[in-house]
């Protein structure tokens, strides 16, 4: 029977190649059925101002010309067509160690004067390290930081806190898993280790949670625990309690019941599952681009445009695929240049490799550039040679300006210096905040499963109702 297949991504955004993604599969898969599959394209950008959007094209443009980089240009929605942006690319001397993070500390105050909340801030960088050189500057001015690690959701206090509680009812041994959760609910001290846990705390209630395992749906259990322990009322992140329960419902869905399977998942997925967006604390976002992506921000600071972007002093390994079928060729150490210009076949295998990368890196900035919805940044600094400054040829930076038709050599003999800036920065009366949008699990029969719904309204815990069968 005739059926129908649909597939859906942006070659542009392939930045998992590290981990099997491969872009050319969407090529592949059309070139295998001839004839059957049609393309389609979404030209229409609903995240950026206008003036963003335009940014980007003209860079996607340059890039393509250059580098054959899969770049359609966008257009912006209605909306957002005349919206107010801000566009600054900026040069900065490397002469002083903190230079960056005090430029960036600047920036951030004026995003702040202008009505902005931290948490609309975000500084993408390209590799975790970079961090290290701005974040010391932003603590000594008072700006609160929440880096990647912050933003993923077991890292929450609140689910911390379930998940210690699940394994040990997973496993009863498991005793300092509940000397955690009790410890979390401020009713555990030094005394109770050693101690039968369960006699000092609430005995028949661990026990009929305890009994409630694999035999309740896993959100009718969450929810006995939240309600039991009042966890909505104790934890302020309680929008990450509702994350879970959503987790929970749609894991339950596609797995057999089983709250052992469950913790395996939330175990082989801890970095892919992120905090609600309105638990994040009121703080700058600090993450790698890989992180970003799929995520939007008002303001983006990318402070790392002159990374080399065909350094592969780390990639050791190259792995030779076919270009037909993808089929495994072979597995090279990676050369050196010089054992590269003596020998034809690892010449070949050195700029493919090479290749690979470089396309990798573009597709990064692409990701990097389009999570500003009104404000980007853009700030590099030079390396020293000698007595002046130079860039790598390869890098975000130089491919900014050369997409601009500018010379940035001619900039970097006076350094700090900005070599472009469009648009201005709008005034918002109040704080950006974000939507007040919360999911509601309705109950509809004793033993099936949560459905959920968005509301506007602001939902209490207490608002829910019970389990039939259990109603007073």
């Amino acid at each position: 029977m005739a059926g129908s297949f649909f597939y859906v991504g942006d070659k542009k955004q392939a930045i998992y190649r590290f981990r099997g993604g491969e872009p050319e599969l969407f090529d592949y898969v059309k070139k295998r059925f001839p004839g059957f599959i049609r393309a389609e394209t979404l030209p229409k950008n609903y995240r950026s101002a206008g003036g963003l959007v335009e940014f980007v094209n003209k860079i996607g443009e340059f890039l393509n010309k250059k580098f054959s980089f899969p770049f359609s240009p966008q257009v912006p929605e209605t909306e957002k067509k005349d919206a107010p942006y801000h566009i600054l690319f900026e040069m900065i001397s490397p002469e002083e160690e903190t230079e960056l993070g005090k430029t960036i500390v600047k920036k951030i105050k004026t995003l702040r004067r202008i009505g902005l909340s931290y948490q609309e801030i975000a500084i993408l960088v390209r590799r975790r390290q970079m961090a290290e050189r701005f974040l010391p500057s932003l603590k000594e001015a008072g700006i609160p930081v929440q880096t990647e690690t912050e933003v993923l959701l077991l890292a929450a206090p609140a689910i911390k806190a379930v998940v210690s509680l699940l394994r040990y009812l997973d496993d009863t041994h498991r005793k300092l898993d509940l000397i955690h959760f009790l410890k979390s609910l401020g009713k555990a001290d030094k005394e109770l280790e050693g101690v039968a846990l369960e006699e000092r705390f609430e005995e028949e209630t661990l026990k009929e949670i305890r009994n409630m395992v694999d035999l309740v749906p896993l959100p009718t259990l969450l929810e006995r625990i939240y309600h039991t322990f009042s966890l909505f009322e104790l934890y302020k992140d309680r929008a990450n309690l509702w994350q879970l329960l959503e987790i929970a419902y749609q894991f339950e869905r596609r797995h057999p019941r089983s709250l052992r399977a469950f913790l395996d998942y939330l175990e082989a997925n801890q970095n892919h599952l992120l905090q609600a967006k309105g638990a994040l604390s009121e703080a700058v976002q600090v993450m790698t681009v890989h992180k970003a992506k799929g995520l939007e921000f008002e303001a983006v600071i990318l402070p790392e445009i002159t990374y080399d972007c065909l350094d592969d002093r780390k990639n050791r390994l190259i792995f030779l695929y076919d270009e037909t079928d993808f089929s495994l060729k072979g597995v090279y150490m990676n050369p050196r240049k010089n054992e590269a210009e003596l020998n034809p076949t690892l010449n070949h295998i050195k700029k493919y490799a090479l290749n690979r990368q470089l396309q990798d890196e573009l597709n990064l900035f692409y990701v990097a550039l389009t999570r500003a919805k009104t404000a980007l940044y853009l700030l590099g600094q030079p390396q020293r040679r000698g007595k002046s400054f130079s860039l790598p040829s390869h890098c975000w930076a130089s491919f900014v300006a050369s997409a601009l038709g500018k010379d940035i050599k001619a900039y970097l003999n006076s350094l700090p210096t900005c070599i472009f800036e469009n648009g201005a920065l709008p005034v918002y009366k109040t704080q950006i905040r974000n939507s007040n949008l919360r999911p509601v699990f309705v109950w509809k029969e004793p033993k099936r499963l949560l459905t959920s719904e968005r509301i506007k309204e602001e939902i209490k815990p207490t608002d829910l109702r019970p389990p039939r069968g259990e109603q007073k």
